[in-house]
């Protein structure tokens, strides 16, 4: 099974652990924290390239700045 994991689910499982750290997870909220966590792998994805260290740091901490925003609105929602 370890041989399928992809870049993308690796990244996707590492941003699970830190939203699942931020915000905590429960049956309620736990598929759109999944997908939550694939947008962030996406963004790593996306963000990896030949670009110099410090522009590809501060476009994905712009980014995350803004995922972790959202999440907080989620963790608002589903505990309202």
């Amino acid at each position: 099974m370890i041989e399928r994991i992809t870049l993308r689910d690796w990244f996707a499982g590492q941003a699970l652990i830190g939203i699942s750290s931020l915000i905590g997870c429960d049956s309620q909220n736990s598929k759109s924290i999944a997908a939550y966590a694939y947008k962030i792998a996406d963004a790593m994805i996306e963000e990896k390239g030949e670009e110099p260290d410090n522009i590809l740091h501060s476009k994905m901490r712009d980014k995350l700045a803004m995922q972790i925003k959202e999440l907080r609105e989620l963790k608002k929602q589903t505990h309202s």
